[in-house]
């Protein structure tokens, strides 16, 4: 079993918000792995990091999926820049912790962008002042 990890780098308009965590554990879960991917907000870099846990060789095989395929769910003309993949040695990884808090996190991101396309729905919308009297 080994731990991994590797960042994805680029302009925060083309790494964030496009669906990569939700791709990136998607693909991970399956492979087989274990992920967890966390966006990096540095203004002077900013990055997603993703750890991903199981078989050297599979995580090598979703490393290099990951490099070779735009894995954006929102595609973007910008470009991002995969690194290399290097060995975890960080704090015990609490798994089940991270994959709640990623599932509620991309709930509330849901709703938001939800509520905000109903509420421009809404906003576009006569109201209909018809009746049925005849």
């Amino acid at each position: 079993m080994a731990d991994m990890i590797f960042y994805i780098q680029g302009k925060e308009d083309d790494i964030f918000n496009k669906g990569s965590r939700p791709a990136l554990m998607g693909t991970a879960a399956e492979l087989g792995l274990k992920s967890a991917a966390s966006n990096v907000r540095d203004k002077a870099k900013p990055r997603v990091q993703v750890l991903a846990s199981g078989s050297y060789d599979v995580i090598t095989s979703f490393h290099q999926y990951v490099n070779d395929n735009d894995i954006r769910v929102k595609k973007s003309e910008g470009q991002y820049k995969v690194g290399d993949l290097q060995e975890y040695n960080g704090p015990n990884i609490d798994w089940s912790g991270y994959q709640m808090s990623a599932m509620f996190e991309q709930m509330y991101k849901g709703f938001n962008e939800a509520n905000e396309r109903l509420s421009s729905i809404e906003t576009k919308l006569e109201p209909n002042n018809t009746s049925d009297d005849g």
